[in-house]
């Protein structure tokens, strides 16, 4: 979301995000660098944007999530895209898989996303529990899991196997959690913490999941926007901010120890020089010991 609340038919309204009102741009992220992104208009719509021309029908959303993943420079099974469950459903990960695109998220429980006949409603279900079922045509198989954690998390994958667990250390939750009581019955009595066996797909979520989340932590650490009153100027500070995340993270591809505050100061110094030639060159600050430690593919 990019905050505006002046006048304008084009922006959203969600009041369970950090923004509440703006324009709302879907964009899709590595590691915090923005490698595209697409503008939505609530009075347009998304399919009129960005058009579908596959065969299997999909949503509105799902296809032009469909044709900017399509833009990656991909071969054959080079990426693997991690989404959450506002973007993730059985058809749109058959579309990816049969174009060699890899993909994995959280579901909600409904027709559409996450089969409802594969959903274990019962109560006190074993924490870490692990069951699910393959969907799907031979070619494009997708992978319906539900494992037991301190609620039922529904996930939806074409890169991982049920099989495939990972040894993690877990941190046992207070009395007063959601679901402790089936949760801490895993744990030793004595034991604050604890190894368990958990699903592949779980650990490889949490670790990718976030690449958007870190380009909003980027840009709103020096934001460059400021208060206006025409309704482009936002997407423009946007679109600014975005450009100078994606250089430095480009930069400490190849200065690992680069700070982003300093890669700020120095690039406003170099602008400042470029723009006054008669002054003397400013001396490159040094502030590059400490490192940052910022990390939807793989």
């Amino acid at each position: 979301m990019v905050r505006f609340g002046g006048r304008s038919k084009h922006t959203y309204s969600m009041l369970n995000k950090p923004i509440s009102e703006g324009y709302r741009i879907l964009a899709l992220c590595w590691k915090g660098y923005t490698w595209n992104w697409l503008y939505t208009s609530r009075v347009s719509g998304i399919a009129a944007q960005q058009p579908y021309t596959g065969s299997v029908h999909l949503t509105p959303t799902s296809a032009a999530i469909c044709e900017m993943i399509k833009t990656l420079p991909y071969t054959s099974n080079l990426f693997n895209v991690y989404m959450d469950n506002y973007f993730t459903n059985v058809p749109l990960f058959q579309v990816l898989c049969s174009h060699g695109i890899g993909a994995c998220g959280t579901a909600w429980k409904n027709k559409n996303a996450f089969p409802p006949e594969l959903h274990n409603d019962y109560p006190n279900l074993p924490w870490n529990h692990l069951c699910g079922a393959q969907i799907g045509s031979y070619e494009n198989p997708v992978l319906v899991l539900q494992w037991e954690d301190s609620g039922s998390v529904h996930m939806l994958t074409t890169i991982h196997r049920i099989t495939e667990h990972v040894n993690r250390e877990r941190k046992k939750p207070r009395t007063t959690s959601t679901n402790a009581t089936i949760t801490c019955r895993a744990f030793q009595p004595s034991s604050q913490r604890q190894v368990f066996a958990i699903p592949q797909v779980i650990d490889d979520y949490n670790q990718f999941i976030n690449g958007v989340d870190r380009a909003d932590q980027l840009r709103a650490s020096y934001p460059s926007q400021l208060k206006v009153q025409r309704n482009w100027l936002p997407l423009f500070y946007w679109l600014l901010d975005t450009s100078i995340v994606n250089s430095f993270i480009l930069f400490r591809l190849l200065h690992p120890q680069a700070r982003h505050r300093a890669f700020r100061i120095d690039l406003v110094r170099s602008l400042y020089t470029y723009s006054s030639p008669s002054i003397a060159p400013v001396k490159p600050s040094t502030g590059y010991a400490k490192k940052d430690n910022y990390n939807l593919f793989q």
